[in-house]
């Protein structure tokens, strides 16, 4: 069985944006609310962030009722579901070889996001070029967090999913209602860490 690939990970919570790994997230006392869904984007949005020490932007390409297509500046484009908070679905132009993969939900809901909210999904993936694997992750709301970024301060969500492969970690901001902070850790490549900085442009929809 052909191990996961290593993915890049970038828009599957419908957020842009995301981290540079000298900052970090202060756990503290908050008073969050739940939230009942992530933000929506027009075609066109479009988002600068740190990668570890290097600046991209992220552009919203393309969407359908239950899916986003998001292309990176140094040409990665990934297709992930709306919902957020699981491996992309279709990939090309990344850190890996090209593949596409099924996501379901087979326990369990993400929404509303609120701490202790568990929920597990089921992974059946391949390369463009051969091979395949499958599993299942599970992820939990674990905590709230005032997190500390490039973007400034923001009351969150931390949210975790863990696979035999990768660990992921989003911190939601509740008032964006996006994820602002984004930590990615795979079992042999290392970590890669995102952080939101800025709204380039809003989108036209077309």
């Amino acid at each position: 069985m052909t191990k996961l690939p290593y993915l890049c990970l970038v828009a599957l919570v419908s957020v842009v944006a995301v981290a540079w790994q000298t900052t970090s997230a202060k756990a503290t006392e908050t008073t969050l609310t739940e939230i009942s869904q992530l933000m929506t984007f027009n075609v066109g949005y479009q988002a600068s962030y740190k990668k570890d020490d290097d600046d991209e932007t992220l552009t919203l390409v393309s969407q359908t009722d239950a899916t986003e297509t998001w292309k990176r500046s140094d040409g990665c484009t990934t297709t992930s579901l709306k919902i957020g908070f699981s491996p992309n679905l279709k990939w090309s132009g990344c850190e890996d070889k090209a593949g596409t993969q099924k996501i379901e939900i087979v326990k369990g809901k993400p929404y509303p996001l609120k701490v202790g909210n568990k929920w597990r999904y089921s992974v059946n993936g391949k390369y463009n070029s051969g091979g395949n694997w499958k599993g299942t992750g599970n992820c939990q709301v674990s905590q709230s967090e005032r997190s500390t970024t490039v973007s400034g301060e923001h009351d969150t969500l931390k949210v975790e999913c863990k696979d035999k492969w990768v660990n992921r970690t989003w911190y939601v901001s509740l008032e964006l209602r996006q994820w602002v902070r984004f930590v990615r850790t795979h079992y042999k490549k290392g970590t890669m860490v995102w952080e939101f900085v800025k709204v380039v442009n809003e989108g036209d929809g077309s």
